[in-house]
């Protein structure tokens, strides 16, 4: 591989060098802040009247899909929404996996 190409990589975003089809954190930054910023608050920081993203369990996948899938207390379901790959792109921001 050349120097420049390697260059090149290295200085793309993420999102631009995720392989099509792989959900990244950078994507799932982007739907956060399209989708949940207003309750959760701007990257994860919120006044405590919803859910504090960033106490979620890093082991908890199969629970935060369920949650943005079907919804959870006051939560809405976003299943109709997003597709699985965006939630599985917010589940790598919010698990910063």
């Amino acid at each position: 591989m050349s120097r420049l190409r390697c260059l090149a990589i290295l200085l793309l975003p993420a999102a631009a060098t995720a392989t099509a089809g792989t959900p990244d954190a950078a994507a799932g930054a982007a739907l956060y802040e399209a989708h949940c910023a207003r309750c959760h608050g701007a990257n994860m920081v919120n006044d405590g009247r919803s859910f504090d993203l960033r106490t979620f369990p890093k082991d908890g996948h199969d629970r935060f899909l369920r949650a943005v899938t079907q919804g959870a207390r006051l939560m809405p379901p976003f299943g109709k929404r997003l597709t699985p790959d965006e939630i599985e792109a917010l589940w790598r921001f919010v698990s910063g996996s």
